[in-house]
C-alpha cells in the first residue's frame, strides 16, 4: 500500500467531472491493519482496500475496519489537522463485488466543526448488486465501518475506494470506473494543512513514482523544551515509511547559544513515530580548544550564533516565520554563525558555514570553518552522529548492534556499551561508518566524502558510552594540535539512516 499523504496511488480519473477515485490508499490514512478479526460469528478480513466478511451475525455488528484521525475540538496534535477541504466532497466507492447476498452497510464517519458525528452510508441489496441511500458529506475522514443486520448469512468479498469531487460538480458512478486511469502525485490531492486545493488543473497532473519528502513546522505546543525556539520535523521517505529529523532553532542564553542544528530523529510514518533512532547531540562541528571548560557549537555546548540563515524548499526561498507544511525534492537551509571562546563567551574563535541539504538519498552538510584565532585543540570534532544503542539497562530497543568501517569492512559487535576494542579505538583513514541492527531495522551510514585540508592524523570512531548511544565521531586531526588564524576546513559529509 502507498501512503495517503505522500506516496504513488492508482486512481481513476474522469476529466468531466473533475473527480478522483482512489484506491487503497484511504485505508493508510484512517489506520486499517490488514488481517483476520472475528465478531459476533462474522469473520472480516481485510488485506489493503480488499475485504471478506463471511458469516451468520447473531447480533446487530458494527465493525470498525479503521479508526483514523478526525477533528475533534478544542485538541491539539495530528488529530486535528488531518482535515479535507471546504469545496470537496467525498462518496465511498464498490467495485469487484463476489457472492453478495442479503444486505450489509458500509459507512464512513465523517465529523463536522462543531465535533458532530455523522455517517456516510451505503446499502447493497442483493437484487440489484448496487447501492441506495444518500450519503451525508462533510469534510473530515473518520472512521471506516461496515454494518451486518442479526441473523443475516454473509459471504461476500469486495473493494473499497473513495470519491473525490468538487462541489458544483456531479461524482463519476461505479459505471465509468476505468476511465482515465493514470498514476499522480500524492500532493495533487492531499488533505491540505493550509486548504489549498491541488487538483485544479487536471492535464496538468505530474506523473512519480517515488515518495516525496514532507516538511512541517511543529507548533508552539509541540516544541520540547524551553531551549527549542522553532522546529522543522523533516520526514525523508526511507525502504519503510519514513525517518523523521527534528531540525531546530536552539536559543541558550545563559551559554551564548542561538543558531539552527540536526537534533533527534525517529522512525515515523508522519502520523505517528514508532521510536526514536538518534538521540539529542551534536551531529555538526564542535571543537575544544586545550584548557577551556567545554566545546563551542552547539545544543550541548552553546557558544555558537547565527548571523545568517536562508531556507530554500525545492529552489523556492521560504519564511521560516510564516511556513507551515510542504512536500519537497530537496530542502537547502544556508546558515552563517560566530562560534566563541567558552573562557569569555566574546571571542570569536572561526565562522562556521553550514549547508543543509535533505533529499530521499538521506542529508547531506556542507561545513566550512575560517579560523580567526590561533589556539591548540583539545579535540576537533568535525562530524558525529548520535545514534542510539539499544541493550543496555534502560533500552527498550535494540537500534544498532553491528558496525563495520570502509578500511577493513571488518563487523563489530557494539550491542553492549564499553567495549573495548574496535571501532573504539581512535582509527585513521576512516571515511565511513556503517551502524545496524536487524532487530530494529536501522541501519545508518555517516561518509565524510570530502575533507579538505587532508591531515594524515585525522580519525574516527564509534563511542563506547553506557546506557547512551553508539556516538559516531569524525576528528579533523590528532588531539593537542595547533590550529592556526587564517586556516580554513571544508568538509562534505552524508548521512543516511533507513528503516527496513
Amino acid at each position: 500500500m502507498y501512503d495517503f499523504l505522500t506516496g504513488e496511488h492508482e486512481v481513476i480519473l474522469n476529466k468531466n467531472s473533475k473527480s478522483v477515485v482512489t484506491k487503497g490508499n484511504l485505508f493508510d490514512l484512517l489506520g486499517c491493519v490488514d488481517g483476520t478479526y472475528t465478531a459476533n460469528g462474522l469473520t472480516f478480513v481485510i488485506t489493503g482496500n480488499h475485504i471478506k466478511v463471511s458469516g451468520t451475525a447473531t447480533a446487530a455488528t458494527r465493525f470498525a475496519l479503521s479508526d483514523g484521525p478526525r477533528l475533534v475540538s478544542g485538541t491539539t496534535g495530528l488529530g486535528d489537522k488531518l482535515y479535507a477541504l471546504p469545496n470537496v466532497r467525498y462518496e465511498l466507492v464498490f467495485y469487484n463485488l463476489v457472492n453478495n447476498s442479503g444486505h450489509t452497510t458500509f459507512g464512513l464517519n465523517f465529523r463536522n466543526a462543531a465535533n458532530t458525528a455523522n455517517a456516510m452510508g451505503i446499502v447493497f441489496t442483493a437484487a440489484t448488486n448496487g447501492y441506495s441511500g444518500t450519503p451525508t458529506y462533510y469534510n473530515d475522514i473518520g472512521q471506516l465501518y461496515v454494518f451486518v443486520n442479526i441473523g443475516l448469512t454473509v459471504d461476500f468479498e469486495i473493494d473499497i475506494g473513495v470519491i473525490a469531487y468538487f462541489a458544483g460538480f456531479a461524482p463519476v458512478q461505479t459505471s465509468q470506473k476505468g476511465m482515465d486511469s493514470v498514476l499522480f502525485e500524492a500532493k495533487t490531492f492531499k488533505h491540505s494543512f493550509n486548504n489549498e486545493m491541488f487538483l485544479s488543473d487536471v492535464s496538468g497532473i505530474a506523473i512519480t513514482k517515488e515518495k516525496k519528502g514532507y516538511v512541517r513546522k511543529l507548533s508552539a505546543t509541540e516544541l520540547e523544551d524551553s531551549a527549542m525556539s522553532e522546529c522543522l520535523a523533516i520526514y525523508i521517505p526511507t525502504h519503510r515509511d519514513y525517518v523523521k529529523h527534528l531540525f531546530e532553532h536552539v536559543v541558550l542564553p545563559g551559554e551564548n547559544g542561538d543558531s539552527w542544528h540536526l537534533h533527534r530523529a525517529f522512525a515515523s510514518n508522519i502520523h505517528k513515530d514508532f521510536f526514536e533512532i538518534v538521540r539529542q547531540g551534536e551531529w555538526e562541528m564542535a571543537p575544544k580548544i586545550v584548557g577551556r571548560p567545554d566545546f563551542s557549537g552547539g545544543r550541548a555546548h552553546g557558544d555558537e550564533i547565527a548571523t545568517s540563515v536562508v531556507f530554500y524548499v525545492d529552489g523556492n526561498k521560504i519564511d521560516i516565520a510564516t511556513f507551515t507544511e510542504s512536500f519537497f525534492d530537496i530542502i537547502k537551509v544556508v546558515e552563517k554563525t560566530n562560534m566563541y571562546d567558552p573562557n569569555d563567551h566574546t571571542t570569536i574563535i572561526a565562522e562556521h558555514l553550514k549547508v543543509y541539504e535533505f533529499t530521499k538519498d538521506g542529508i547531506g552538510l556542507h561545513q566550512e570553518m575560517n579560523w580567526l584565532v590561533s589556539n591548540t585543540l583539545e579535540h576537533s570534532y568535525i562530524t558525529m552522529l548520535p545514534i542510539l544503542r539499544g541493550n543496555d539497562a534502560s533500552s527498550v530497543l535494540q537500534i544498532t548492534d553491528t558496525a563495520y568501517d570502509d578500511v577493513d569492512y571488518t563487523e563489530y559487535d557494539i550491542s553492549v556499551g564499553g567495549f573495548t576494542g574496535p571501532p573504539f579505538p581512535q582509527k585513521q583513514g576512516v571515511k565511513k561508518f556503517i551502524l545496524y541492527s536487524n532487530v530494529s531495522g536501522v541501519s545508518a551510514e555517516v561518509e565524510l566524502v570530502s575533507v579538505k585540508p587532508e591531515i594524515a592524523t585525522a580519525w574516527g570512531n564509534i563511542y563506547n558510552t553506557v546506557n547512551v548511544y553508539n556516538k559516531v565521531y569524525f576528528a579533523m586531526q590528532a588531539q593537542n594540535t595547533a590550529v592556526t588564524a587564517g586556516d580554513k576546513w571544508e568538509i562534505d559529509t552524508l548521512f543516511k539512516i533507513n528503516v527496513k
